[in-house]
């Protein structure tokens, strides 16, 4: 009750005191459109930046084989508990395969995948065992209009398309693409139970892809990859890496989020400043109401919070106005916007300084003596 109170009084304060009140509101709502034009830009900027840089490609590291290079899916075995890897796959050897209703038809390679997440493909449906899944590019080179039919492979082998899928941007390179998903098996321990980790064993790699799960663990996860390599001849096989490009991803985000953070720093400052003189101002226009109240038998403490809890409400309309007013701005100028994360932020902490911008001012008028103030000349 005793809250509810104090808020009300202080509303009411603000709305007897309208001048001042705008005054804030102005000064609050000025300090978040400041940041936000200027820093809020350049985190949209960053952002789109940021998140061009840390595409999966740029994360991947491939592994690249030919035939008695030792390579093989047991590797997919040893990486499967590294836990900075997101994403694991190998695929075989490729395989002529032509449309079985057109044998004369294009030829598209198919592969064999080993350790493939469907979904990740765009496949929603259950996958259909042993059945090749082919990309729109390989469909079209086929002769397909969509993802139903069969191929033939030159050794053969008939495989009906179970469904399209979308390849990736860190599978582009093995674009057109057919793939026949390989259920792994798991291996048994000691005791007779399967362990988690999905192995199997023996069957030969052309391409083994690992994709980090931050840009800043692709040094680690090439180690890792390295480390697994049971390769007969190392002139057999070659590894990939965006190493250099994940590098200038985390100095693009460091250099701009450090300017970023800097610039709020700054703007924030000088705000909070100039909303501690001008409030200290209002308080003293206002220093025979502080001293009436303070004869009335109000304490220190009582004009403190209701200094504090006024200058807190028109803060957050303040805040409110200003991010209003930013978001129209970059709206209509096409700008990049900032996430909301970054908006929410911003007002709540334009609310905060002024709020504790407001701590000199209230003390100021909470120990105004009240027979000096109310003292008639």
């Amino acid at each position: 009750m005793r809250l509810a109170a104090l808020v009300r009084e202080a509303v009411a304060a603000a709305w007897g005191t309208k001048v001042a009140s705008a005054v804030s509101i102005e000064m609050v709502a000025g300090m978040v459109i400041a940041v936000l034009l200027t820093t809020g830009r350049t985190v949209g900027a960053q952002q789109g930046v940021v998140e061009t840089l840390d595409d999966a490609g740029t994360r991947a590291v491939v592994v690249r084989a030919q035939e008695g290079s030792g390579l093989d899916t047991s590797a997919l075995a040893r990486l499967h508990g590294v836990s900075s890897i997101a994403w694991l796959g190998g695929f075989g050897s490729a395989v002529d395969a032509t449309n079985s209703m057109l044998p004369g038809g294009t030829k598209v390679p198919i592969r064999v995948g080993f350790g493939l997440d469907l979904a990740t493909l765009g496949v929603t449906e259950p996958g259909v065992p042993g059945a090749a899944y082919a990309s729109a590019a390989a469909l079209e080179q086929l002769g397909m209009e969509s993802a139903a039919g069969a191929v033939t492979t030159a050794d053969g082998l008939d495989y009906s398309i179970g469904g399209r899928i979308e390849v990736p941007e860190h599978l582009a390179f093995l674009e057109p693409l057919i793939v026949v998903p390989v259920e792994p098996q798991h291996a048994p321990t000691l005791d007779g139970r399967a362990t988690s980790a999905q192995v199997l064993r023996g069957e030969s790699l052309a391409v083994l892809v690992a994709i980090a799960d931050d840009a800043s663990h692709v040094a680690a996860v090439t180690d890792a990859v390295q480390g697994v390599l049971d390769i007969v001849d190392p002139q057999l096989a070659t590894i990939e890496t965006s190493e250099q490009l994940a590098q200038l991803r985390e100095l693009v985000d460091a250099q701009l989020g450090g300017a970023g953070r800097a610039l709020v720093i700054a703007i924030f400052g000088l705000t909070a400043v100039l909303v501690a003189a001008i409030l200290y101002a209002l308080v003293m226009m206002r220093r025979k109401d502080f001293g009436r109240r303070r004869a009335l038998g109000a304490s220190q403490g009582l004009i403190v919070g209701l200094v504090l809890t006024q200058v807190a409400a028109l803060g957050c309309v303040g805040a409110l106005l200003g991010g209003a007013v930013s978001f129209t701005a970059m709206a209509v100028g096409g700008d990049p916007q900032p996430p909301p994360a970054y908006y929410a932020a911003i007002m709540i902490l334009a609310a905060v300084t002024a709020t504790i911008a407001a701590l000199v001012p209230a003390a100021a008028a909470a120990r105004r003596d009240p027979a000096r103030e109310l003292r008639v000349p």
